[in-house]
């Protein structure tokens, strides 16, 4: 039973001191996770925010410089004089072009086409070495819808296409040529309609300066077109759908409809759901002289319908993986669980330390206690000793505090605990009894 209340006490004692400082710790690495978790967060809205903002830049620049190519050939000396129908100077024209499209590395195709649709002058880069077409090899583009679209503009204004894949010869070109045609229509001297100018840019340009996208927060990127087709995106499989009859429905709207419904609503933003943190932004890359068209991927059809300035745009998304943020968490908790276990021990140990020697302090009292009240017994019985005593001169008998007279073996055992055995003394044995004490000291007893 007192081993059980030592237990129970040091139980208590153990409890008292490990509860408060396992809730103070608690307290304090929760605050702790919950600050770091809030402070990854920031810094991860704030690097997709970064990201996405520096893209944004990198390909505002492109159509303000193609657009600026375009208006300056057309305005050369040598190509006013084919436009008037004199075409002694093409050869000069040609070396032009030829050191223009070496110099910019960005046009897959310089092309001027008459009025009918056929080309009459067309350089292809050819992997960095341009050269010009023969002219057995040139082609009629009448049904092209980017030769429709600009064509029936006025003098002054520019025609953009989406941005698709090349066609040559009823085929998309393999590998894969991503090209944007900005053409102008061309007029003679008395504003006759003479053909239109086309460059058909390397979307690449684009697309390359986004490859890089997405840095150490593990972002998915994502270029997107008006319709939420993946221009560029985290899965090369999903790329160009709408170019391919099989991939119409590989789209970032079917994907995540409900990040698409704000993505598409507005400009730019970030914000996070079940799927993960998104940010993006809305790039218009035409300005107010420049027209475009739906397009079309098939090799002659005409597009269906005009596009608004408004209606002509890019979003370009970094999104960060629902998966990829709770990892991030992860690690903030493992670190700290880590911890937490650490502190955990350090509390079990300082408690159970302070437990046990509580515990020592208590039994080292108990027995002070019982050392002391020993001692003062011990001072009262010697006290009682050394007071004088009343004894009987006759029968031995000794008075006790309350006048009645006892043995003196009792007083004593009863104030001292002694016991008494009785004996002779060899003096009361000689005058008691004589002949024995003469016994025994013949016999060297005594």
């Amino acid at each position: 039973m007192h081993q059980k209340k030592q237990w129970q006490k040091f139980a208590a004692h153990f409890l008292i001191i490990f509860l408060p400082l396992g809730m103070i710790f608690s307290a304090f690495l929760y605050y702790i996770y919950t600050t770091e978790k809030s402070a990854d967060f920031k810094v991860l809205a704030t690097d997709s925010r970064s990201q996405v903002n520096r893209n944004f830049t990198a390909i505002s620049k492109d159509y303000t410089s193609i657009s600026s190519d375009l208006m300056m050939i057309s305005k050369m000396h040598e190509m006013k004089k084919i436009f008037e129908g004199n075409r002694s100077d093409i050869h000069d024209l040609e070396s032009d072009l030829l050191s223009l499209s070496s110099i910019k590395k960005m046009y897959d195709q310089v092309r001027y086409l008459d009025e009918s649709g056929s080309e009459i002058l067309r350089i292809n880069y050819n992997r960095g070495s341009p050269e010009l077409v023969p002219a057995e090899n040139l082609q009629n583009k009448a049904q092209r819808y980017y030769f429709e679209d600009t064509f029936s503009l006025n003098e002054g204004e520019i025609f953009v296409s989406p941005l698709d894949l090349n066609i040559e010869n009823g085929k998309i070109e393999t590998p894969l040529k991503p090209v944007v045609r900005i053409g102008t229509p061309v007029f003679s001297s008395t504003g006759e309609k003479r053909g239109v100018l086309l460059l058909n840019f390397f979307g690449n340009i684009i697309i390359n300066k986004l490859q890089n996208f997405g840095g150490e927060n593990a972002s998915q990127f994502s270029f997107l077109n008006s319709q939420g087709y993946w221009l560029k995106g985290p899965d090369a499989k999903d790329e160009w759908g709408f170019m391919y009859d099989e991939k119409q429905d590989r789209t970032f709207g079917n994907k995540y409809p409900e990040a698409w419904a704000t993505i598409n609503a507005y400009d730019y933003g970030q914000f996070k759901n079940q799927n993960g943190l998104f940010t993006y932004k809305t790039l218009y890359p035409l300005s107010e002289y420049h027209n475009s068209s739906t397009g079309t991927p098939q090799p002659y059809e005409p597009s269906s319908a005009k596009v608004e300035q408004d209606q002509y745009y890019f979003k370009i998304v970094s999104h960060v993986p629902a998966s990829v943020i709770q990892q991030r968490t992860q690690n903030i908790s493992n670190n700290l669980l880590r911890l937490y276990a650490l502190l955990i021990i350090l509390s079990f140990t300082i408690s159970w330390i302070s437990a046990h020697y509580s515990e020592l302090k208590y039994r080292m009292e108990i027995q002070s206690k019982k050392l002391i009240q020993d001692l003062q017994k011990a001072v009262e019985e010697v006290q009682t000793l050394q007071d004088i005593l009343p004894i009987c001169s006759y029968c031995k008998n000794i008075r006790n505090d309350d006048g009645y007279y006892e043995k003196l073996e009792g007083y004593f055992h009863k104030n001292s605990g002694v016991d008494f055995s009785h004996t002779i003394c060899p003096e009361c044995l000689k005058n008691q009894y004589p002949d024995i004490y003469e016994g025994m000291v013949a016999d060297k007893k005594i």
